[in-house]
């Protein structure tokens, strides 16, 4: 059941119209499957006193994992996540959910995909994501359709020579560090073929609780699959020794989708690395500085985009830039500080890129982007005596109206319109499902 949409309605002088919305905690209920990747804040570099590197003491701070948790109607929650984890998750505005042990998540309005960043372990940041899953096992043919691709790549560890005397004299692998995007075409039957890094192709099956494998993906690779059928994560590595660690992140094109669909406020939440390590070395061949040891960040924002696709918000500064729908799912965010391609779910409330930064080193980046309730309403038209606004007439929603946010009465509302006086005072409305 998608979430209710609640309308603050404050009429005085001036008649302003503005919105407040929530998610039930109901609305979470379920068998999520949670994954994680993981990598350094810093590489923890210690030098001795000429100058040379004899310590890298975060190099193995890369994890990746996947657990899970069952939550209650009432939001209580037991579950694994590389141990036993209890608690309990409360939902706010806008998506906002809380947990007693971990990050804040940002929901969906489906809520079924939740995102989060950590920062709190010292040493360590975090990318974590959520899929409800879906009841029973869904046939192969949910998944017919288009699928777009990101992924972020990360090294398994990080590994350093050494002389008898502790100077580091290489560190490596300096370059598994990669962003990548692509697609993946799928039948009713589950047969796909596509590009990401190459050609794809093969047959995917769904089991239990959205597990969905193939022998066309990567060795043990597993993806998730949530309720609404339209996202899939995995968080996998191909270690040990020289090996990479990743996130893939898979969104099923919606049939069609316009610019004004867009509109709402979105929540924006980003891991970056470098594109690679460079080692600065002294004549004796031993380190004496690794470029890119601080490009490992996360960051989180919140955007609003309007039914024309402006764009404005805060994201590690402030954002002004032109969101423009495409073909096959794709969704273009222009600024003058250049032009980003996103992809977005058929749901059309899951946004995910991936981009590159030049330098030397430059930077990797990928960006999951949520939209926690989207406007059903509202076209108002203020006249001199009173506002009218409608929301689409699906038969699915009811009006209803509170002075207090306690007591709510419905509204007969033909057509799905409403007129409301203009006068002192102030009124509540929200849209409920109709049972």
């Amino acid at each position: 059941m998608k979430t209710t949409l609640v309308l603050l309605l404050v009429l005085g002088a001036c008649g302003n119209l503005s919105r407040l919305m929530a998610l039930d905690p109901a609305h979470a209920t379920g068998h999520w499957r949670i994954g994680f990747l993981s990598t350094p804040h810093t590489l923890g570099i210690q030098k001795n006193i000429a100058g040379e590197v004899i310590g890298v003491h975060h190099r193995q701070h890369f994890s990746n994992g996947m657990g899970y948790i069952d939550v209650s109607a009432g939001g209580g929650f037991s579950g694994d996540v590389e141990g036993p984890i209890s608690g309990t998750i409360s939902l706010g505005v806008e998506g906002t959910g809380t947990t007693s042990i971990g990050p804040v998540f940002y929901f969906n309005e489906n809520a079924d995909f939740a995102v989060g960043v950590l920062t709190d372990e010292p040493g360590w940041l975090d990318l974590q994501c959520m899929v409800r899953a879906p009841a029973g096992t869904p046939a192969a043919s949910v998944l017919q359709g288009r699928w777009n691709m990101v992924s972020i790549d990360t090294p398994h560890q990080l590994n350093v020579d050494t002389t008898g005397m502790g100077i580091v004299t290489n560190l490596w692998p300096l370059a598994n560090f990669g962003i990548f995007s692509g697609y993946a075409n799928f039948d009713a039957g589950g047969n796909f073929s596509g590009f990401m890094d190459g050609a794809i192709s093969g047959t995917a099956s769904i089991g239990a609780q959205g597990m969905v494998t193939s022998p066309g993906f990567e060795a043990g690779e597993v993806f998730r699959l949530n309720a609404s059928h339209d996202v899939m994560i995995t968080f996998h590595d191909e270690g040990p020794t020289g090996g990479y660690r990743y996130f893939l992140g898979m969104v099923k094109a919606p049939a069609s989708i316009l610019t004004h669909e867009l509109r709402g406020r979105w929540r924006i939440l980003s891991l970056n690395t470098p594109d690679r390590l460079i080692l600065q070395k002294n004549m004796d061949n031993h380190v004496i500085g690794i470029n890119g040891e601080n490009h490992f960040e996360v960051f989180q924002g919140l955007l609003e985009i309007d039914s024309h696709g402006h764009v404005t918000g805060n994201f590690d500064g402030p954002v002004s830039a032109t969101a423009t729908a495409g073909s096959n799912g794709t969704v273009s965010v222009t600024s003058p500080e250049g032009a980003l391609t996103c992809y977005i779910n058929a749901s059309k409330d899951v946004m995910m890129a991936v981009q590159t930064e030049p330098g030397t080193p430059g930077f990797c980046e990928v960006l999951l982007l949520v939209r926690a309730v989207m406007p059903r309403v509202i076209t108002h038209h203020p006249a001199p005596n009173a506002i009218d606004f409608c929301w689409p007439d699906d038969g699915s929603v009811k009006l209803q109206r509170s002075t207090d946010l306690v007591n709510w009465f419905d509204v007969i509302t033909p057509n799905a319109c409403h007129t409301e006086p203009v006068s002192t005072g102030r009124a509540f409305f929200q849209l409920v499902p109709v049972p």
